[in-house]
């Protein structure tokens, strides 16, 4: 069996920064006019923003986008102002709690913003979308408020809601149940998701990283790639998944056969997540176990140019070339890359 060193790298606790917004979006409500309809305006006015951030990642344009993320804030903050200034902390009405509550949860003050869908909860019982909310809220806050997450987001499952609004509670559960290191919980709570929400890539995405996270390299890759080219924010979220999986991995210390294919589905994995540093080392041992993939020499020849080895470059393209010369793609890069200077 073969264990990989493990790396000094820090998972990020995945956030759903959008999530919260598009969830709001799903049911619009008629407010009546009152003190609050300023917060509720520069709330809209963010969430505005935020599609041209999406949009701008979309185009590669990081002018764009940081404008955007910019301009989003200052909308946000305007909201918070505005309904502190008309004091809804001190409201009964669920809307102008739970819309506080949801500027609250985009600045991520969790504690607070899981306060007032508590209390708009109270008042709105019948509500998927305060309970789903509340949920989430409350599965940022540690493992000891994981208990009255859980129960927000059954509740909210059990209501005759959206089908999204089910599905995202499903992902959650599925999160926190993963956090918890309940795999099989976990991985349910995700199929379910899945059935719920099959247009969503969310729910694959995160039963191929809980393959990782379980020490099958070769079925998580498989995962992947049955989901063909993702759309960019799709990429970002199996970056993410696969970044945490990857730690999870490492830290516990598992492990995996010591096989070409094993080391090239790990490989991959390594380069989805970002780690293209750390793809050398198995797209290496895999070329060792088997040297007629052409697969591997090609992975291999685009990270070290990638990383700057030009020379281990040539020789994986070039060796890939001798495997299968009907490739036009790689003899484009081999072709590319530049001949190293005449020696004197």
């Amino acid at each position: 069996m073969f264990q990989p060193i493990r790396e000094d790298v820090h998972a990020r606790r995945l956030r759903r920064i959008l999530c919260p917004v598009l969830i709001a979006a799903l049911a619009p409500a008629a407010f009546a006019a009152d003190e609050f309809d300023a917060a509720r305006a520069a709330f809209d006015r963010y969430r505005e923003a935020l599609t041209a951030v999406g949009e701008a990642m979309g185009r590669g344009d990081q002018a764009a986008v940081a404008a955007a993320e910019s301009t989003a804030q200052q909308f946000l903050i305007q909201a918070r102002r505005e309904y502190e200034l008309h004091r809804a902390d001190n409201s009964r009405k669920p809307d102008v709690l739970a819309g506080y509550a949801d500027v609250l949860q985009q600045m991520r003050d969790y504690d607070l913003a899981a306060k007032f869908y508590r209390a708009a909860a109270g008042y709105s019982p019948e509500s998927p979308t305060l309970w789903l909310n509340l949920g989430m809220s409350l599965g940022h806050m540690g493992s000891s408020y994981r208990p009255e997450a859980v129960a927000a987001l059954q509740r909210c499952v059990g209501m005759d809601g959206p089908p999204q609004l089910r599905g995202q509670a499903f992902i959650e559960l599925g999160d926190l149940y993963r956090d918890m290191g309940i795999a099989p919980v976990a991985a349910d709570y995700y199929r379910d998701a899945r059935t719920l929400v099959p247009d969503s890539l969310e729910p694959p995405i995160a039963l191929a990283a809980m393959e990782l996270r379980q020490g099958r390299v070769t079925e998580a890759a498989q995962a992947i790639e049955a989901l063909g080219n993702l759309p960019p924010d799709a990429s970002g979220r199996l970056r993410e998944h696969l970044g945490a999986a990857l730690t999870h991995f490492e830290d516990r210390r598992l492990s995996f056969e010591d096989t070409a294919a094993a080391h090239l589905a790990y490989a991959k994995l390594l380069f989805l997540g970002g780690r293209y540093q750390d793809c050398p080392g198995p797209l290496e041992r895999s070329a060792a176990l088997d040297g007629n993939n052409a697969i591997a020499w090609n992975l291999l020849g685009s990270i070290s140019r990638q990383l700057g080895n030009e020379q281990r470059a040539r020789e994986a393209f070039a060796r890939s070339l001798e495997i299968n010369p009907d490739q036009p793609r790689t003899r484009e890069a081999l072709d590319a890359l530049a001949q190293p200077p005449l020696s004197n």
